[in-house]
């Protein structure tokens, strides 16, 4: 097991600092700067198909029951019907 060191990616202008963080190496055949793969953290519903239920009536917020996606709606506006918010105007 060799490490290599491969020199600085950082910018020309880039601090100090932020410069020491960006030095890549090389360990048998892999560099140390590598892509990471984004992995899904939260899914939410299609918009069409959230089921809104009243859970804080002070802050008008809605929590859907599938995906427990949040959101506020605003009285006069819109209203809760049946698990859908519904505009009004």
């Amino acid at each position: 097991m060799s490490l290599e060191y491969k020199g600085n990616v950082a910018n020309s202008n880039a601090s100090e600092e932020s410069r020491g963080l960006w030095d890549v190496y090389e360990v048998d055949g892999r560099s140390s700067l590598t892509e990471h793969e984004l992995k899904t953290v939260w899914v939410s519903c299609p918009p069409k198909e959230h089921y809104f239920e009243l859970t804080d009536s002070g802050k008008r917020e809605c929590t859907c029951n599938k995906c427990g996606f949040i959101t506020t709606f605003i009285v006069g506006l819109q209203s809760l019907s049946d698990g859908k918010i519904i505009n009004l105007r």
